[in-house]
């Protein structure tokens, strides 16, 4: 296993993870499935930690892609450092 890729796993699955909390959440006590697939599929702009600021996830019954923003990286040598703000992804 490659150095630091158990670390995107880890940040991965606590993104996702905490995403699957609110979705469970804002079921309240009706945890059907057709009710967990609704609210997963209408997120309107639902920020979770380990996420960058400024990044919302968003989802349609159509487009399951929640992740519509980024931002880029450029390495100076030592370290990545951010260039300019969040960017749509579409």
């Amino acid at each position: 296993m490659a150095e630091g890729s158990g670390r995107v796993g880890a940040v991965f699955s606590s993104a996702w993870g905490n995403l699957l909390k609110e979705i469970i959440a804002s079921c309240g006590d009706d945890l059907i499935r057709s009710r967990i697939m609704d609210k997963a599929t209408h997120l309107k702009n639902v920020t979770v930690p380990m996420l960058l600021p400024g990044v919302a996830l968003i989802t349609a019954p159509t487009d399951y892609r929640a992740v519509k923003q980024l931002q880029l990286k450029r390495f100076d040598g030592a370290k990545y450092v951010r260039l300019g703000d969040v960017i749509s992804a579409d």
